[in-house]
């Protein structure tokens, strides 16, 4: 192959101009071979790669995404690990049977201190306390009794197909399922952005409610 007398830099032989140094090709040059390992090598400050180099790839790095860069702890049993569209979806769910809770309990503490309006309820002071009181209880029985059962699910998991166990794979205790699901409001700051966030970048997929009950969700 032809090559500049100059820098010795690979040329085409229809050039008449070195593209790496610009001196003048003659075509007795341009034809001469390369001798010993010395041609080969570009002189400093050229961007020409010597012979049997491959040139460096000038592509930018990619950063890896977030999830990869978190490393993996496979699921015990052979089990799988929920992901967020089913978890997700088996909570939308558990909300509308949360809030519906809230509905039927506003209505019978409104129908016994007053409060019912055409539209449903109400409620100030002691009976509005009263209301919160009891929904946030009976919301964590809900989830804590459900996900301590055999079966490891709330009525939202049974549709979703996806369970709470232990980390080791054993059942979800009572005391478990309390720990996560006190720390479930702390999760759905950013309706749930935050509790995503933990679920990311967790070996475990684990919202901050499964870190500090040691629980994971898995399919069931």
């Amino acid at each position: 192959m032809p090559y500049c007398p100059s820098c010795r830099a690979y040329v085409s032989s229809r050039d008449r101009f070195c593209a790496s140094c610009g001196a003048a090709l003659t075509e007795e040059a341009a034809d001469e071979q390369p001798r010993g390992t010395e041609a080969a090598v570009p002189p400093a400050g050229s961007s020409v790669p010597p012979a049997g180099a491959s040139a460096p790839d000038a592509r930018p790095a990619q950063s890896d995404s977030l999830r990869a860069d978190i490393p993996q702890v496979s699921a015990p049993g052979g089990m799988t690990y929920a992901g967020l569209l089913s978890r997700g979806f088996a909570q939308v769910i558990d909300m509308v049977i949360v809030f519906t809770l809230y509905w039927f309990l506003g209505i019978e503490i409104a129908a016994r201190v007053g409060g019912r309006t055409p539209g449903g309820f109400e409620l100030e002071g002691g009976p509005a306390l009263l209301l919160f009181g009891l929904w946030i209880f009976g919301a964590l029985l809900y989830y804590a009794i459900l996900e301590s059962s055999w079966k490891g699910q709330t009525i939202g998991k049974m549709v979703a197909r996806i369970k709470v166990t232990s980390e080791t794979g054993a059942r979800c205790s009572f005391y478990q399922a309390v720990v996560r699901n006190l720390v479930r409001p702390i999760d759905f700051i950013f309706f749930y952005g935050l509790g995503v966030f933990f679920i990311l970048t967790s070996p475990r997929q684990q919202r901050l409610g499964d870190r500090a009950a040691k629980t994971i969700v898995v399919h069931a």
